[in-house]
């Protein structure tokens, strides 16, 4: 059963948020920048509520920008631009456009990432919440879970939409690149500059199109039973009397990654011998595998999101009905 979060949205959101004082937003705007959590539960849904809509918003201003961009980029490619009476080429106005363009999706990109932020941020509070609800409600004692195996999977829909998303990526960057090299008069500079720029763009997409292209045939990277935990990805695989505590990691905690996933949530399990276990990993992931164990403590790690996967909530209800180790919000 879902565990998410309730919240207003669309012009309720934006109502109660404005219907703040003026000092409370700044404080809250200030106070999500500098990493702190939020402490007052009742503003929480409406920051996330606000956040939401506002993303929603900001999306659809920057898909509308990038598809004039691109239609003001191809018009200047093909040199299709009005011609004055003395035969001069005058591209000022589509270029001053393009310019236009870029310039708004730069500006709109920034607020977009803070929009992404905020809403995240107020639902980590509500999660949080709920956590520590769940946490005193009583329980039967029972914790092996039966016979039954939970699996936490990937959503695959939204797996192929963003695998696609990434080939398209890959194969405009590799065409534009091959255009700029094969049609060039000469091997400048620029060219062979923004050639491996489009390369080594298109190199750091690959692994994670190919990763993403394992989950295909099986999107299961959690598996949990009465046995123990495994992570059939990476080959790594445990008994529940390892598990020390349960550890859930969001926001600053996560490093660069939450530029990125700002509603990514990594569960990490601190678990006895990690390093035997990390060292006992494929050797595929051996690498990744380690360098979680760096970052977080155990190599025990697997990201949790309401895109890709499942609520961290439901996680850690999922969790809970194999072992009674603690649960720690950083």
């Amino acid at each position: 059963m879902s565990t998410h979060p309730t919240y207003p949205t669309g012009r309720d959101a934006i109502g109660r948020w404005r219907a703040l004082p003026a000092g409370t937003r700044r404080s809250l705007l200030v106070t999500e920048a500098s990493g702190e959590p939020l402490a007052d539960l009742d503003l929480a849904p409406i920051v996330t509520g606000y956040g939401h809509t506002m993303v929603i918003r900001n999306r659809w201003f920057l898909c509308l920008a990038a598809i004039g961009a691109l239609a003001l980029s191809a018009l200047l490619a093909n040199r299709s631009w009005p011609v004055s009476q003395a035969g001069d080429v005058t591209p000022a106005l589509p270029l001053l456009a393009l310019v236009a363009c870029l310039c708004a999706i730069l500006l709109r990109a920034g607020r977009h990432l803070r929009y992404r932020t905020l809403r995240f941020w107020g639902l980590a509070a509500i999660e949080r919440a709920q956590l520590a609800a769940g946490s005193e409600a009583p329980t039967d004692g029972s914790t092996d879970g039966g016979h039954e195996v939970t699996e936490i999977r990937f959503n695959r829909v939204r797996l192929v939409s963003v695998t696609v998303a990434g080939w398209i990526v890959v194969l405009l960057l590799a065409g534009v690149a091959a255009y700029r090299l094969l049609n060039a008069p000469s091997l400048s500079v620029g060219n062979v500059v923004f050639a491996v720029v489009c390369g080594l763009l298109v190199l750091s997409l690959l692994p994670d199109i190919r990763r993403q292209r394992e989950y295909f045939a099986d999107p299961t990277f959690v598996r949990l039973a009465s046995g123990g935990w495994e992570l059939p990805g990476t080959g790594l695989r445990g008994a529940w009397s390892e598990v020390r505590d349960i550890e859930v990691i969001s926001g600053r905690a996560l490093g660069p990654r939450r530029l990125m996933h700002p509603g990514m949530r990594v569960v990490v399990l601190q678990v006895d011998n990690a390093q035997q276990h990390a060292d006992s990993a494929i050797p595929l992931r051996r690498r990744e595998v380690q360098a979680d164990h760096r970052q977080y403590g155990s190599p025990v790690a697997f990201s949790v999101s309401y895109f890709f996967t499942i609520p961290v909530l439901d996680a850690i209800t999922a969790l809970r009905r194999y072992t009674m180790a603690p649960v720690i919000w950083q």
